[in-house]
């Protein structure tokens, strides 16, 4: 019986993503928001939805089943967005599973944008100008930006950091891209600034050794130099399928936890972050604390430091 539900969760799964891919899908990412703040919100923050991970088949079935929870729960809260930190699903350009992606993510309320950053199982471990296209012609840019709420957020793609040997010039222009993004009157004006990628800068120290689970050192320290300047808020990311906050050189970095196979302690789930005028709280929900969550309360609101302008174009 639970082998029959099984399969019959995989067939609706994949009857759904294959009906969102011909309608298009997941929304946009490079949807803007009004740029005005108008008080206190909150986002969403998933990572390594993974799809197929623990079976490494096509068989989605245990990753479906806590993603279609996370959806379910991002329903009911009412987030102004949600964004998904990288490894949409577990074999690169696999049709099978980005249609059961695109199906699960297709369920969340229409009034609610879905931004999506693109990790190593989305490009490739080593990116190439190919499979950077077919990821474009599938879930839109890999680098951009959006407002909301008063708020700037980038979205940068660190495949091509990590590993440029294919696209340097990839590379190079998503960093031309991103100085003088940072340097516009939407982001110089804006209450606060946030970054997304999907390997955390670092996980300790901005010095820490090179690894599977950060940026190249070789390259780290430009992003960590620039964000600083800038004065993001934060940098959230995912990858390492556990939770790791680390403060160095100014700049905070946030991993966050899998939906799919959990790497280390923390269990799957979410991160709740609420924006403020003048500051900002996280907090990690196991997918079973935000089911029992029927809504996230915010603090009453407060006058910003600065009134932010309307966004600058992205790429």
């Amino acid at each position: 019986m639970d082998r029959m539900r099984s399969g019959r969760l995989c067939f609706l799964i994949l009857v759904a993503g294959l009906a969102a891919v011909a309608s298009a899908g997941v929304r946009p990412s490079t949807q803007t928001q009004p740029s005005q703040w108008h008080g206190p919100f909150f986002f969403i923050q998933l990572s390594d939805t993974q799809l197929g991970m623990q079976s490494q088949t096509e068989d989605v079935t245990p990753e479906a089943a806590k993603l279609s929870r996370a959806v379910d729960d991002i329903n009911r809260l009412k987030p102004a967005f949600v964004i998904i930190t990288g490894d949409l699903t577990q074999r690169v350009g696999d049709p099978r599973q980005i249609a059961a992606f695109r199906g699960l993510i297709g369920r969340i309320r229409p009034s609610i944008p879905v931004h999506l950053v693109a990790g190593n199982h989305d490009v490739g471990d080593v990116p190439t100008e190919a499979s950077l296209a077919a990821y474009r012609r599938t879930f839109g840019p890999d680098w951009y930006a959006f407002n909301y709420g008063g708020c700037h957020f980038v979205v940068y793609d660190t495949e091509i950091i990590c590993h440029p040997e294919h696209v340097p010039g990839e590379m190079a222009r998503q960093l031309a891209w991103l100085k003088k993004d940072l340097a516009s009157p939407a982001a110089q004006q804006a209450v606060q600034v946030f970054a997304f990628g999907h390997h955390p800068l670092f996980t300790g120290q901005a010095e820490e050794p090179d690894g599977h689970n950060n940026i190249p050192l070789a390259r780290r320290g430009i992003y960590v130099q620039l964000f600083a300047k800038a004065d993001l808020t934060a940098v959230f990311c995912g990858h390492i399928h556990h939770n790791a906050v680390a403060d160095s050189h100014g700049v905070l970095c946030i991993a966050t936890g899998p939906i799919a196979v959990p790497l280390g302690l923390d269990p799957p789930g979410l991160r709740v972050v609420k924006v403020y005028a003048t500051r900002m709280q996280h907090e990690y929900l196991s997918l079973d604390q935000a089911d029992r969550l029927e809504r996230v309360h915010l603090a009453p609101a407060t006058r910003p430091a600065t009134q932010p302008v309307p966004a600058a174009a992205t790429p």
